[in-house]
């Protein structure tokens, strides 16, 4: 038999579609935390991508960024990508900050090198995809 030759007749149709739509939902949950993990990766990948593409020429920044997975459960899944080192100038980085003279005067303000967003666009846009695909194939 193959995966649709089950015999249903009328009064047993109910329970077949109940039984078919629970499977189906299974397969989809099990595969939303590796689609996650996934994405996390991804990422990462897309960090790197952009540090170098912003122009920043820290190799240490950019070996730096780590994923860890916070909370996996039936139900949730979350990773937290972030730099355990290097945190403090991620911000400074993405949005630029203050230039300050010795004597406290605000002279102006850096470039900033956005990298940080587009990682997260490409990450969000990356797993909106796979669970696309992953919910289609069922």
């Amino acid at each position: 038999m193959g995966k649709y030759d089950k015999h249903v007749t009328v009064s047993n149709f109910s329970d077949a579609v109940q039984n078919e739509i629970d499977l189906y939902c299974k397969q989809i949950t099990q595969s939303v935390p590796d689609a996650v993990d996934q994405a996390a990766k991804k990422c990462l990948e897309s960090i790197k991508v952009h540090v170098a593409m912003a122009g920043i020429n820290d190799k240490d920044y950019s070996k730096s960024w780590k994923k860890i997975c916070e909370l996996k459960s039936a139900f949730y899944t979350a990773y937290r990508v972030y730099s355990e080192k290097r945190y403090r100038i991620a911000h400074l980085l993405e949005h630029g900050h203050a230039k300050v003279t010795k004597d406290g005067k605000v002279i102006g303000k850096t470039k900033a090198f956005p990298h940080l967003i587009y990682a997260e666009k490409d990450s969000v846009q990356f797993l909106e995809n796979l669970l696309k695909k992953k919910i289609q194939e069922g």
